[in-house]
């Protein structure tokens, strides 16, 4: 285990080992260190990083940069595949962009969560529909370039 992580999560290099399993979630700290997850909240696991109950699913690797999109494309997902039914998304960085134009757009996905760190950039002005978004220390950007509000539809979970 890196030695940051370790003092990181354990306040030195000693306390653990990578078979130490501290939260007793069944995952071990080096499947934790590698997902990324928290080896001290039995509720962060390698398959809910943020622990909301919701599998984690599918990762935006990269941020859609300016004139592209990933919201309804498989252009930066870690599958590389447009997101689909029956899949959860998650977004820890800056961002997920939707597309520019006026027409209306619903995510493809069962879930999509923005964590600490993930933007959400509302880029059109047509509506945009989420079934199911969580707010989970991630955030919305208002990116249209005028002034106009923007529409976002679904049930929207902030925690």
């Amino acid at each position: 285990m890196l030695d940051t992580w370790e003092i990181t999560n354990f306040t030195n290099i000693t306390a653990q080992n990578g078979t130490g399993n501290p939260d007793l979630d069944g995952y071990n700290n080096e499947a934790e260190e590698t997902a990324g997850s928290n080896p001290n909240l039995a509720a962060s696991t390698p398959l809910d990083i943020n622990g909301d109950g919701l599998t984690d699913g599918h990762k935006l690797i990269t941020p859609d940069v300016l004139g592209t999109t990933s919201f309804n494309a498989g252009l930066n997902w870690d599958d590389a595949t447009a997101p689909i039914a029956g899949q959860n998304y998650y977004v820890a960085l800056d961002g997920l962009r939707t597309p520019t134009d006026a027409n209306p757009y619903t995510f493809a996905g069962d879930n999509l969560v923005f964590t600490t760190g993930g933007q959400f950039i509302i880029k059109g002005t047509g509506v945009i529909t989420v079934p199911n978004l969580g707010m989970d220390g991630g955030w919305v950007a208002n990116a249209t370039n005028s002034v106009v509000g923007i529409t976002l539809e679904g049930a929207i979970h902030v925690t």
